[in-house]
């Protein structure tokens, strides 16, 4: 996704790290696990409005 690209490139120094997920690379049986995750220990979820509204 353009918005991965974008978030690596402008935050590559940035310390502490910022962690971004995409969660359309995710198997929908996974989905649930990883935005628990995300959740949990922060940083960015990348998602679509498509996606979004499917949660």
């Amino acid at each position: 996704l353009n918005w991965t690209n974008e978030f690596e490139y402008w935050l590559n120094d940035v310390e502490p790290p910022v962690d971004n997920y995409q969660l359309t690379t995710i198997k929908a049986n996974l989905r649930v696990t990883h935005l628990n995750y995300w959740y949990e220990h922060g940083g960015v979820m990348i998602m679509g409005y498509e996606m979004y509204r499917r949660l």
